[in-house]
């Protein structure tokens, strides 16, 4: 009877202390999007390229829909204007993160906000964005983008 007690306890104390795989990969998904936010501000291209699937899609709301190679052409381009001062980042923030996760994909929503300077131009922006991720061998990888400006 002292073994069964203890196994039933041990069974309990288990199961109120394990991570369903719903809670830890939303845990890796939010993880990886400030990873992904934070290596945007940085340009950081090479983190950039592993965190986005080779189909992704990045549509801006005054654009139409871009590819992968176009999007990392931009990027390359971006990361010269910060190089060379014409393009400087003082807030970069996302907000209201909201995630709903289905198996091996997600969507995300949430409002970036981003303040700076381009080209000797202050700037502040409000966007409200949308994309989805898909879980490929483990790592969670944005498919697709969009966003839309948030009226002042």
């Amino acid at each position: 009877m002292k073994i069964y007690t203890y196994l039933v306890y041990l069974v309990v104390f288990i199961s109120c202390h394990v991570e369903t795989s719903t809670e830890s990969d939303s845990k890796l998904l939010s993880q990886t999007i400030d990873e992904f936010n934070e290596a945007f501000e940085k340009v950081d291209i090479n983190k950039l390229n592993q965190l986005t699937t080779d189909q992704y899609t990045h549509v801006n709301g005054s654009s139409p829909a871009i590819s992968k190679e176009a999007w990392m052409t931009y990027l390359k381009k971006r990361k010269k204007q910060l190089e060379n001062g014409a393009l400087e980042i003082t807030k970069y923030q996302f907000k209201n993160k909201q995630l709903m996760l289905y198996d091996q994909s997600a969507y995300v929503t949430g409002v970036i906000e981003m303040d700076g300077v381009l080209n000797g131009e202050v700037f502040s922006r409000r966007i409200r964005v949308s994309h989805s991720w898909v879980k490929e061998e483990g790592q969670w990888k944005r498919a697709g983008f969009h966003d839309v400006k948030i009226a002042n």
